[in-house]
């Protein structure tokens, strides 16, 4: 009977090839591998193929860097937390290409006929070692520096979208974000400039970080809503001195 293909877009972690003896991030050599080459050039968001444990897994290209004489990409497992994000060498990475796709096909098939069931167990990629102690230093400057101003208040959990305040006739909230890049927040009942810092949160609860431009002695700075923040194009420059003259 013939197998059923794997879904691509959301494939299912395969077990551990027979032929893998180490979980180390070194090149496994397995017959599978060698028809097919590692590399590819670095483009934030791309997909590709991540080799780990005998096992090819769909993930996306997020940063690079360059560690002694290697290259590494930082990549998010398509399917899984980002707690398990991690870099990654360029040697464990491969390209989404006629060959890659078949050898994914393969390793998933092979693995969906070891006789315990139709459908192979998920095993998840290791937890980044690095990412945990990122965010435990980045937790722990924040106490440090809490305590130093006499406030132990930290930033409030992202909430869900907030509904906009004033009428912007139809003109749509939302941009991609892009540290350092000015928009226009909701402020006070209208508009003003503000620089987007940070972001947090996933869907309606994505939050970026402003600064707002509101004068030049103060600086206010809040975690807002992305239903409260607008590109700044010719429909909202529009807005923006509607709301001025109302004042």
């Amino acid at each position: 009977s013939r197998k059923p293909a794997a879904d691509l877009s959301r494939p299912r972690p395969p077990r551990r090839a027979r032929s893998d003896t180490s979980d180390t991030g070194q090149p496994v050599l397995d017959p599978i591998f060698d028809s097919i080459q590692p590399g590819v050039a670095f483009l934030v968001g791309s997909m590709v193929f991540v080799q780990w444990s005998g096992s090819l897994y769909l993930a996306k290209m997020l940063k690079k860097r360059y560690s002694g004489e290697h290259t590494e990409y930082f990549i998010s497992y398509d399917g899984f937390d980002q707690k398990h994000d991690a870099w990654v060498s360029i040697r464990n990475i491969y390209e989404v290409n006629p060959p890659t796709k078949r050898a994914f096909k393969f390793i998933n098939a092979a693995s969906s006929s070891n006789g315990e069931g139709d459908k192979p167990k998920s095993k998840a990629p290791p937890v980044s070692q690095t990412r945990r102690e990122t965010r435990k230093r980045k937790e722990e400057v924040t106490e440090v520096a809490s305590t130093r101003s006499g406030s132990t208040k930290r930033d409030n959990p992202p909430a869900a979208k907030r509904t906009s305040t004033i009428d912007m006739e139809g003109v749509e909230a939302g941009v991609e974000f892009l540290p350092g890049s000015t928009v226009f927040a909701e402020y006070n009942g209208g508009l003003t400039h503000a620089k987007m810092l940070k972001k947090r949160g996933r869907g309606e609860f994505m939050e970026y970080f402003i600064s707002y431009d509101v004068t030049k002695k103060k600086k206010e700075e809040a975690w807002v809503s992305t239903n409260l923040i607008y590109e700044i194009n010719p429909q909202t420059k529009r807005m923006f001195r509607k709301f001025s003259l109302q004042k």
